[in-house]
């Protein structure tokens, strides 16, 4: 039987070697996997918490990469806050912006802005 835990503990012992050659593709495979690890705990235990989100996976991926950007250029470039309020701002933005748009793309007026969004997406 798969245990992903065990993995990802293996990984991170991994990274904590100063000397090891691989570091970069250890952390993205770790990543990947406690992706999938908390996506199966999700299921596993009937969660709903997610599920506002359903649909707008895809335009999560396209337009996340922006607000969180901002959010690291304005707080630690420009202001040069702690690193916890961008963190969590750039978290929620990250989800909740590309979000609203997907909420306007689907219930939105038509628009330019909507049309050209919807071509964005693959939606006709």
């Amino acid at each position: 039987r798969f245990r992903g835990r065990d993995v990802i503990a293996f990984g991170i012992v991994l990274l904590m070697i100063p000397a090891f050659f691989a570091k970069q593709q250890i952390a993205a495979l770790v990543g990947m996997l406690f992706s999938v690890c908390i996506g199966g705990i999700y299921l596993h235990y009937h969660c709903r918490f997610l599920d506002h989100l359903y649909g707008a996976s895809y335009t999560i991926y396209l337009f996340s990469w922006f607000p969180q950007v901002c959010c690291h250029q304005l707080f630690l470039i420009r202001l040069q806050t702690d690193y916890m309020l961008p963190f969590i701002l750039s978290c929620v933005l990250g989800v909740y912006f590309p979000w609203l748009l997907y909420q306007y793309e689907v219930k939105g007026k038509k628009s330019v802005l909507r049309s050209t969004l919807r071509i964005l997406n693959g939606m006709k």
